[in-house]
């Protein structure tokens, strides 16, 4: 079969497939594929072809015979740079476990999240939060309460920025109320997801009648939040998430519609690029913030803490129970 031959196929079965098309399946169907041709249409296509492992995910991984890791596969097919180091791999694995395209990753992102890490790692703070969310055993509910909801384990670190997994939490004064508990859920969405406030709502402190306080009835809230954030037009981009949680998903939806309908272009990284001047600064902080404590917590002995990866083992444990 002649390349241009296969590469027409093999485009015209991404965009007739109703979902999500792997590698491996393209594999079956089109004689001699070959990775310099999947790379060029991987690139070009409006729905990312994804791996048989991460089928919930963009990537391109587990997805040719004889293939062995993710980023193995990627790199043979050119998406990944052989001198990519540690830190640049780990960043990218950390786009494709929040449903982002690192194949489309901005100039710029990578250098930003690097400044964000070298942030996190010049104070204790990433380090005393982990420990309060492991002596508390709170990993394993929480990364269950979001596989529940079919969300990437790494939602975990919303409560790290949050409040440092602290429960009696209470945030600044808003036009809305005071956020409180580990989630920071102000009164009214606390509501919406079936979370009793308690008579000082009005007041920046604890209060033991607010279940906003209440370790699993906010985190299970929360991730039905997550999910609702999720399935309305963020279309599955973590990072959009993560900025709807800080902004308000009113906010982000607004800007979201107004960008193309392609796929491939409703994410983070045109958001940025489209209304950078409408995004607040906080906003902005808030999202690479969680998704640099989402890298350091891949391997955080590779950045200089003295613990392994904190939610390593917390989902394997949750299918157990299952």
């Amino acid at each position: 079969m002649e390349a241009s031959d296969q590469r027409r196929i093999i485009e015209a079965l991404i965009l007739a497939s109703p979902e999500p098309i792997t590698l491996a399946r393209l594999a079956q169907i089109v004689p001699d594929l070959t990775p310099g041709d999947a790379a060029g249409d991987v690139r070009r296509s409006q729905h990312p072809v994804r791996c048989d492992q991460h089928a919930g995910n963009p990537c391109i991984g587990e997805c040719l015979p004889g293939s062995g890791s993710c980023e193995q596969v990627l790199t043979q097919l050119g998406i990944y740079q052989e001198d990519l180091d540690m830190e640049e791999r780990l960043i990218l694995r950390v786009a494709r476990l929040f449903g982002e395209c690192e194949v489309d990753l901005p100039e710029g992102f990578v250098g930003e999240v690097k400044r964000c890490i070298n942030k996190w790692k010049s104070t204790r703070r990433f380090s005393q939060a982990i420990n309060r969310a492991r002596s508390n055993d709170y990993i394993g509910e929480i990364v269950r309460r979001m596989q529940e909801q079919d969300l990437a384990p790494q939602f975990f670190y919303i409560a790290l920025q949050e409040s440092d997994f602290r429960l009696n939490a209470c945030g600044p004064p808003t036009r809305y109320g005071y956020a409180k508990g580990m989630w920071q859920f102000i009164p009214m969405t606390a509501k919406d997801y079936g979370l009793k406030v308690g008579p000082r709502e009005k007041d920046p402190v604890a209060d033991p009648q607010d279940e906003r306080h209440d370790f699993e009835k906010a985190t299970q809230a929360a991730a039905r939040y997550i999910r609702r954030i999720y399935d309305t037009d963020a279309q599955a981009s973590g990072l959009l998430v993560i900025a709807s949680y800080n902004w308000g998903e009113r906010r982000v939806a607004d800007l979201i519609r107004r960008m193309p309908d392609n796929p491939r272009d409703r994410n983070f990284w045109r958001l940025m690029e489209d209304h950078i001047d409408q995004f607040p600064d906080e906003t902005y902080d808030y999202v690479f913030s969680i998704f640099s404590a989402a890298v350091i917590g891949e391997d955080p002995r590779h950045f200089g803490f003295d613990f392994d990866n904190p939610l390593q083992g917390a989902d394997t444990a949750f299918a157990a129970q299952e």
